[in-house]
């Protein structure tokens, strides 16, 4: 079944591929990438892609400001909706049909092509599968950026906060919307990751008190298959780098993972696919960023070599720098990259497909 989009749409097409995608994608036998479309001759920005895999929100900087806009990821056109001038597109739902965001800094959802304001002033950065749950940022009742829960039964719920709390943002919510995850920052700077529940309010993920290194320092995914929250946490070297972690749920453990060389300062991922088997984000080297794959087996590792060698995708002319999101099946990657040594782009990277061995006869 196709994605829901359904906004009033300007369609452009495909500016350019590296390497043409597939017509059909289920019998490719090696992997593609794709430039996604600019605006107006402008870089893009890839946020988030459906959970299908069929659709992708972002943007560009324009002479005004922050345009949104919707690619598609079969052939990395943009659709460019009527209010995009003031919109800004951070995630969508499993079959597009819902994003979250902010309009003219106000916390915002497009729901089957209709926007509709929560009326704060903030970010949706997340919405469950279904669309029906969305969490991030706002303006909150004592006059700080405050985490919060949205559904169209409660309206906003504030996730709350500790005295000593300057900030707080919600990064993702589970499909029912009963748990959040997010991070919380204090009057010292220090930020820690956290998961709530409207039984035991917000959590940290720290191992053991008083112990600023066994914490996650931001939570970005939660997987709840996987019984795990992704994100990135001090490095067990004590060094002041960061790097990808996640806490393990039933365990009330973290688990951490080294660098991809000596040269990186922070790496996190970014999304994870619903078993948590898989994850897309990036990797920091000084000025440089790498988009980072991670699996279970593997730990994190650079996307550039792994789709090069691994996937076949040609990607001679490509520095993939981050890698923001993964479809469901863990098919599609979208992210940013530098494409002929000069010019950053947007990119939908497509895994090839394992063919199974027919069965022997009987």
């Amino acid at each position: 079944m196709s994605a829901r989009i359904e906004f009033p749409f300007r369609r452009f097409g495909l500016v350019a591929c590296a390497v043409a995608a597939a017509p059909a994608l289920a019998q490719t036998p090696s992997g593609s990438v794709l430039r996604l479309a600019r605006l107006g001759g402008q870089a893009v920005e890839p946020r988030a892609i459906s959970g299908d895999g069929l659709w992708i929100v972002g943007g560009a900087h324009n002479g005004s400001g922050w345009q949104a806009a919707v690619w598609s990821s079969a052939d990395g056109s943009v659709l460019i909706p009527a209010d995009s001038e003031g919109a800004t597109y951070a995630c969508v739902s499993h079959d597009g049909s819902t994003i979250g965001g902010s309009y003219f800094g106000a916390a915002t959802l497009w729901r089957g092509g209709v926007r509709e304001s929560l009326r704060i002033g903030g970010s949706v950065d997340a919405v469950s599968g279904s669309g029906e749950f969305a969490v991030g940022e706002g303006l909150g009742p004592h006059s700080n950026p405050e985490a919060f829960l949205w559904s169209a039964q409660t309206g906003v719920v504030w996730l709350g906060a500790a005295p000593s709390d300057e900030s707080s943002r919600a990064s993702d919510v589970s499909e029912d919307g009963r748990v959040v995850v997010g991070q919380r920052r204090n009057d010292f700077g220090s930020t820690t990751g956290f998961v709530w529940t409207a039984e035991s309010g917000m959590v940290e993920l720290q191992e053991r008190e008083q112990s600023a290194n066994e914490r996650l320092v931001l939570a970005t995914e939660l997987c709840e298959l996987g019984g795990r929250i992704f994100g990135t946490s001090p490095r067990t070297d004590h060094s002041s780098d960061d790097g990808i972690a996640f806490w393990d749920v039933g365990a009330k453990s973290l688990v951490k993972y080294g660098p991809l060389d000596d040269a990186e300062t922070f790496g996190i991922v970014l999304d994870v696919i619903p078993s948590g088997a898989l994850g897309v984000g990036r990797s920091e080297a000084g000025i440089e960023d790498r988009a980072v794959i991670w699996d279970q087996l593997a730990g994190p590792r650079s996307l550039q070599e792994v789709a090069s060698r691994q996937f076949r995708v040609d990607l001679s002319f490509w520095l993939l720098e981050t890698a923001v999101g993964i479809s469901d099946d863990g098919r599609v990657i979208v992210g940013t990259g530098w494409y002929g040594g000069f010019a950053q782009q947007g990119y939908v990277l497509t895994r090839p497909v394992r063919r199974l061995a027919p069965a022997p006869p009987p």
